[in-house]
């Protein structure tokens, strides 16, 4: 009974550590949703139905691998220099 009424409160909103696991929550959500869109077959067969070619797709679905990378070089930048 203890551990049921400790899960509901998990993710109670009006919680400063509830909202916060409901904002990571929902952040992995949309990162789950993002990556299924944007990589595998999804994104190949649209590409192939628009008429691109295998070297067009392949540069197309390596910007958001390129994307991530630069993103954390940023800010590895960032924190490197104490901003």
């Amino acid at each position: 009974m203890y551990e049921n009424q400790k899960r509901k409160r998990l993710f109670v909103l009006s919680d400063a550590d509830g909202k916060a696991r409901a904002c990571i929550l929902g952040a992995e959500c949309l990162k789950a949703v993002y990556t299924a869109l944007t990589t595998g077959v999804f994104m190949t067969g649209f590409l192939l139905q628009s008429g691109m070619g295998q070297v067009q797709i392949g540069t197309v679905t390596s910007l958001p691998l390129l994307a991530g990378i630069l993103y954390l070089r940023f800010c590895w930048n960032d924190f490197a220099s104490g901003r």
